[in-house]
């Protein structure tokens, strides 16, 4: 990430606000809740649906949150903070910065026994994509919940999405 879009140009005033907290922690709590379920579901016939439920928690406080937010905003300042400025970006740069998370993820699960490949996929993909979206948080210079709430979660399930897509792979 460093080397292919670089930190944001004031990380140390943007660490110093209420916005990025909340970036860094909603997306490492999806990359957690993920790696919980990872954990688990490396085991022959183990579930981790606690740790989807976390995960799907963590999503609604932040939407709830976002709908609070742009609801109560003025209707000029709406599309801001919705789309920001970086909206056709976000969520692809997080897939790309997630890629290398997932293909470890997978790897690892392929050397222990999932039973549930589809949700093991999927696992590796929430934490992955959590994971590499808070990276991507580093860089982003967008504040609104709104935009939070569905440009970095698109990123993260699409990340998601593909680690379902290669739960085959798991296959033992």
């Amino acid at each position: 990430m460093l080397l292919w879009i670089g930190l944001r140009p004031e990380i140390s005033e943007a660490m110093e606000t209420a916005p990025f907290w909340i970036k860094a922690g909603y997306t490492f709590m999806l990359g957690t809740a993920g790696l919980f379920a990872v954990e688990r579901l490396g085991r022959p016939g183990a579930t981790a649906g606690s740790s989807f439920a976390v995960g799907m928690v963590t999503i609604s406080v932040v939407s709830v949150a976002a709908a609070v937010e742009i609801f109560a905003a003025q209707a000029a300042d709406r599309d801001q903070l919705w789309l920001g400025s970086s909206y056709l970006i976000c969520p692809w740069a997080i897939v790309v910065l997630s890629l290398p998370l997932l293909v470890a993820a997978l790897a690892i699960l392929r050397q222990l026994a999932p039973t549930n490949y589809l949700a093991a996929g999927g696992a590796a993909g929430l934490m992955a994509g959590g994971y590499g979206a808070c990276v991507y948080s580093l860089h982003c210079t967008e504040y609104g919940l709104p935009f939070l709430a569905t440009w970095y979660t698109a990123g993260v399930l699409f990340v998601c999405v593909i680690g379902i897509l290669l739960s085959g792979l798991l296959r033992w």
